[in-house]
């Protein structure tokens, strides 16, 4: 491939030559440029290629549009290509005019549209961490038939995990398919000098999420706050519901909701998305189904928010704070039983890594890391607010170490 107007960090340019792999691996720190380079790679196939039908996915059809969708549109206009495409919002196909190579964005949360999509040439796959590995089996029989171009899928990802099933992927059972590019943020020579402070910064919070998502080596997990929620579907008939939100911009805002159900709770991720004002949160159709019937409970930090919720039309109050509220909100979680969904992206990603902080000995501290636990917050500031002194409740609470002050 060449690169055309596009400006490509010298580290990936194997990926744009490459012909002979079938699993292209990107993985690294935050800030590396991994997924602007498989847009680029994706385009670059659309341009020079005839008759390709690309795939793009990520878990979760409703994550697509803020994501990978956003990034193919970034670099079909930096490139000076808009002309040269069609692009179709309700579908989240693009199209290249002269070409006739196509673009196709899709959840794995709809299986059964996978199949009914044939002739594809190749993938790219967001954070396949989020998936199982049977999703991206499945993806890779769906690559088949004649074309001249070679069969390949980009994947990238942050390596979250050492025990995560991606690495026996790629590294043991695809190892002689697959070319592993590993880089991390000072890669990415179009990068802000602010946004490489801010991931080193992580060097004094969390060993962890410094390696990780700084170094890009893979995370030794230890020391997890909760057990896994095992998945269910949401229930149709409950008991209670309520709604919790943690405000963000360049942090994401989450919304979720939550209904109770012979003692047990199930949680819905409405939205998980950064960059999104609360006028924008408010008009979404998935809020705006739960405006006149749904309690919703905000972060009390954020009063501004808070009313602009109101204005808008919700019930909305500012969650309970108080002295050792945060300790406490997780002990009351932990006390209780929770589902959640496989659809709840960026819940089910907190819940692998939301952790106790450690001091540099290696020592638990009493209380968490304050990285990726917006969803979470949420969850603990409606369940807090709304549930710790219901009768059935409290006796749990109470054994699992909690206090009632707060």
């Amino acid at each position: 491939m060449t690169n055309c107007a596009m400006r490509i960090n010298p580290v990936f340019e194997p990926v744009l030559r490459d012909t002979s792999h079938r699993w292209l691996v990107l993985y690294g720190g935050a800030g590396s440029g991994k997924s602007v380079v498989a847009a680029q790679w994706v385009v670059l196939r659309c341009i020079q290629n005839v008759g390709e039908r690309i795939l793009v996915t990520r878990k979760v059809a409703r994550t697509i549009r803020h994501s990978v969708w956003h990034e193919l549109l970034v670099q079909i206009r930096e490139c000076g290509f808009l002309e040269e495409f069609s692009v179709n919002l309700s579908n989240l196909t693009i199209t290249n005019k002269r070409t006739g190579s196509e673009i196709v964005c899709v959840g794995l949360d709809d299986p059964e549209k996978i199949k009914s999509i044939s002739g594809v040439t190749a993938c790219w796959h967001e954070e396949p961490t989020e998936c199982d590995e049977q999703d991206l089996i499945q993806v890779d029989l769906r690559l088949r038939g004649q074309h001249p171009a070679p069969k390949q899928h980009i994947v990238t990802f942050n390596p979250v995990s050492a025990s995560h099933w991606i690495r026996a992927f790629f590294w043991q059972k695809n190892a002689d398919t697959s070319l592993r590019i590993k880089t991390t943020y000072k890669h990415n020579g179009f990068l802000d000098v602010d946004y490489g402070k801010t991931v080193e910064a992580l060097r004094d919070k969390d060993e962890y999420y410094y390696q990780v998502y700084c170094l890009g080596n893979w995370g030794e997990l230890s020391g997890l706050i909760y057990t896994p929620w095992e998945f269910a579907d949401f229930p149709d008939t409950f008991d209670d519901e309520f709604g919790c939100v943690d405000f963000g911009f360049n942090n994401p805002i989450a919304a979720l909701h939550v209904r109770v159900k012979d003692q047990r709770l199930f949680v819905r991720e409405l939205v998980y998305r950064s960059k999104m004002q609360i006028s924008e949160l408010c008009g979404l159709p998935e809020m705006k189904a739960l405006r006149d019937s749904v309690m919703f409970y905000g972060d009390s930090e954020d009063p501004g928010a808070i009313e602009e919720m109101r204005l808008s039309g919700y019930a909305v109050r500012p969650a309970d704070k108080g002295k050792n509220s945060v300790k406490n909100g997780i002990l009351l979680l932990r006390s209780l039983s929770i589902s959640s969904h496989a659809n709840n992206v960026g819940l089910n990603k907190e819940l692998q890594t939301y952790m106790w902080r450690k001091d540099h000995n290696g020592n638990v501290l009493d209380e968490p890391v304050k990285e990726l636990d917006h969803a979470l917050d949420a969850v603990r500031y409606g369940v807090w607010t709304r549930m710790r002194k219901l009768s059935w409740v409290e006796p749990g609470f109470r054994k699992n170490g909690g206090v009632s002050d707060d």
